[in-house]
């Protein structure tokens, strides 16, 4: 059974019709990210724990901010405000400050950024599995490759 949710911005009164997956993907984030710091904790390193937490920390902001300007995009009857789109690219701007930053001083271990920033990925793969799951496999869908 699928649950849809209505929301509205705030320039509008349309309605975004959502299933809540991006909802769960940003809550299994955190999950993944509090696993992958316990298992950084271990290597007794500031700089691995440190890079874990920003790599994700970006990674789920990015996300946020992405379903966020996706959903106003979707629910307005016209093109973006240029303010929206200057703050959709600020976003691009902060990350690579953060990134230049971090390199820079030597402030994390890069590996460690890496592993924080795919919590995200790793929860939508984690969504798909549950979604097949719920939908008792393969012979539920109605195409066949």
């Amino acid at each position: 059974m699928k649950t849809t949710t209505e929301k509205t911005t705030a320039r509008n009164a349309t309605p975004v019709v959502t299933d809540g997956r991006t909802e769960k993907i940003e809550r299994k984030s955190w999950i993944l990210t509090g696993l992958l710091v316990l298992l950084a904790l271990p290597f007794r390193s500031v700089a691995v724990v440190t890079g874990v937490v920003i790599g994700a920390l970006l990674v789920i902001l990015n996300f946020r901010w992405l379903r966020n300007f996706v959903q106003a995009l979707l629910a307005g009857d016209r093109q973006p405000s240029k303010f929206t789109v200057f703050l959709y690219l600020l976003k691009y701007v902060f990350t690579g400050l953060v990134f230049f930053a971090v390199i820079k001083y030597d402030l994390s271990n890069v590996i460690a950024i890496m592993v924080g920033v795919s919590v995200v990925f790793l929860a939508i793969c984690w969504e798909g599995i549950d979604s097949h799951r719920k939908l008792g496999g393969e012979e539920n869908h109605a195409t066949k490759f």
